[in-house]
């Protein structure tokens, strides 16, 4: 009983980090260009090819935000 209450102590500072909070570093690319609409995982993803404009690094959560989707080469 004191094992699992040590325990309990020492998980417990952890707990109250919402979920968001860890995805929160998870960096993707995405096209500026007028006409983009996905998020990549890998900077040299083909559907980055034909971008217009700037390659830019951001959060995932970000990407979502801004209503972009997974890039369906990238994240097969």
């Amino acid at each position: 009983m004191k094992l699992l209450l040590i325990s309990l102590m020492l998980c417990a500072p952890f707990t109250h980090l919402p979920f968001s909070f860890v995805k929160s570093d998870v960096k993707v690319y995405i096209c500026t260009g007028p006409k983009a609409y996905s998020y990549h995982c890998k900077k040299n993803c083909q559907g980055l090819n034909r971008c217009s404009k700037e390659i830019k690094t951001v959060t995932l959560e970000y990407a979502k935000s801004i209503k972009r989707t997974p890039c369906g080469i990238c994240y097969k």
